[in-house]
């Protein structure tokens, strides 16, 4: 262990906000930052989780008004952080839209060392409001977009493999009703986003929109099931939504299926037809070639057009019933004009979906952190974090809490938090990270990278991880090879 005055490798913190749609893009991230030379970390977004590993830089999922006051708290520690924004702005309204929901701070927006704009209009609208200035923003595109190019696209179908079982011409059904139905400690936060970027009417009018909708997607779901019971029909909430309400509304049948878990990618690759409403896996799924439907029944409360222009826009029951038909009769032809807004969403919005955001986004942390900034020691930067009064704990932890506070990958030590409360509560909560699964997530990719030698990524192992902080803390390591 380095003492805290002679840390020679800079550490890099990267917030996995939903391990079920965000881990497989800071994976492939934080591997590629391992390959540049950097100490590389996994967390949830916990306060305290995010500090114990004393980064010198922190990738958080966005810039809201309410964390802000945290965001300001990790940089009065010296940590540089950058946002890479889970949203990216493609499934609102608008630029206009997606810049009201960025935190009110001004103060707290400089000081943001890095801001990633998916796309160049994000990085201009947000440069023309004043919110940031044009040294803070690069545009890279987002990680988890990579997913759907080549060789990466490999690694997630490998990972996903137990999806094979729902293979059956898979029709894929997204929710996207977190407003109307959040899950565990999620309600505020949502509505609070949505005030942010409307007004308080009009965010309690997208909530109960939104209530009435999931009920009209899950019995569209039932009647698709119903139609076609040679397919099977899997129904796939938003990582942010509650399951319970789903379990009372959708129909017991033999292909109707409720699955939260696994990366989006790995569904949307294998299904037949996508079924959503006002949600970016529309555009997702055109990425992937896969035919979006949008039911215009179904009320959303606000209007999202790139969504809209990357769907099937369908009136009726009927209408949707007998596109699915015509899917799986190979008798589905693409309307142009939505072919068209695919190729241009896919240049506009996600640069090309090249496979290579991760390496814009590594390239930029690197330059940031190969400058000649000074470094805060360990020692003092705890010190600064004791000062927060958030670095309270028990004073003898148990063997199993232990072994639960990190993981870590060598290779450069990247690891992974797992959180101090039950299972079945974190994997509500959707901030669970399972060391087995990111273990195989991890192999996939460097699996995945071995046929490009310019896209080669270092192979990790998953540790258990002992102190990562020079002041005295308790730790345990399970040793394994590279």
């Amino acid at each position: 262990m380095l003492s805290d005055d002679k840390r020679t490798v800079a550490r890099v913190t990267l917030v996995v906000d939903s391990p079920y749609r965000d881990l497989p893009g800071m994976a492939i991230l934080a591997m590629r930052l391992c390959s540049n030379g950097f100490q590389c970390y996994l967390s949830p977004y916990r306060f305290q989780d995010i500090l114990e590993t004393s980064p010198d830089f922190v990738l958080l999922p966005y810039l809201r008004t309410g964390n802000q006051d945290r965001v300001h708290q990790i940089a009065n520690t010296g940590i540089r952080v950058g946002i890479l924004d889970t949203e990216g702005g493609v499934a609102m309204p608008g630029v206009d839209t997606f810049a009201n929901i960025i935190g009110d701070s001004k103060s707290v927006r400089q000081e943001i060392s890095l801001y990633c704009a998916w796309a160049q209009c994000i990085a201009d609208c947000l440069v023309e409001k004043g919110l940031f200035n044009s040294s803070q923003l690069e545009v890279t595109g987002t990680p988890r977009m990579d997913f759907y190019s080549d060789p990466w696209k490999d690694a997630i179908l490998e990972i996903t493999s137990e999806q094979n079982d729902y293979n059956d011409n898979l029709i894929l059904f997204n929710g996207n009703f977190g407003a109307g139905n959040p899950g565990a400690g999620i309600g505020t936060m949502t509505n609070k986003m949505l005030a942010d970027a409307f007004n308080p009417d009009l965010a309690n009018s997208i909530e109960s929109n939104q209530k009435q909708a999931l009920r009209l997607m899950a019995n569209l779901a039932n009647k698709v099931a119903a139609r076609f019971p040679e397919s099977t029909v899997v129904y796939r909430p938003h990582p942010f939504e509650g399951l319970d309400i789903y379990r009372d509304l959708l129909n017991s049948l033999p292909n109707l299926h409720l699955v939260r878990e696994g990366p989006i990618y790995g569904w949307i690759l294998r299904a037949k037809a996508v079924i959503q409403r006002g949600c970016s896996t529309a555009i997702e799924a055109g990425i992937a070639g896969v035919p979006a439907f949008s039911p215009i029944w179904v009320p959303l409360g606000w209007e999202i057009p790139n969504t809209d222009s990357a769907s099937v826009m369908c009136e009726s029951e009927e209408v949707i019933l007998n596109s699915i038909d015509d899917v799986l009769n190979n008798r589905f032809e693409y309307p142009q004009k939505v072919k068209y807004s695919i190729d241009q969403l896919t240049r506009d919005w996600f640069q090309d979906c090249d496979g290579k955001s991760h390496q814009r986004v590594s390239n930029v942390i690197t330059k940031i952190l190969s400058g000649n900034g000074t470094q805060i020691s360990d020692k003092k930067r705890h010190q600064l974090i004791q000062e927060l009064g958030n670095m309270s704990a028990p004073s003898s932890p148990t063997l199993t809490s232990r072994i639960r506070k990190f993981a870590k990958f060598p290779l450069r030590l990247l690891p992974t938090h797992q959180t101090d409360q039950g299972e079945n509560d974190e994997k509500e909560n959707h901030t669970y990270l399972e060391i087995k699964q990111t273990q195989n997530l991890f192999d996939a990719i460097y699996r995945a990278s071995k046929g490009d030698k310019s896209l080669e990524l270092p192979s990790v192992i998953v540790k258990i991880a002992k102190e990562v902080t020079n002041h005295e803390k308790p730790s345990f390591e399970i040793s394994i090879d590279v």
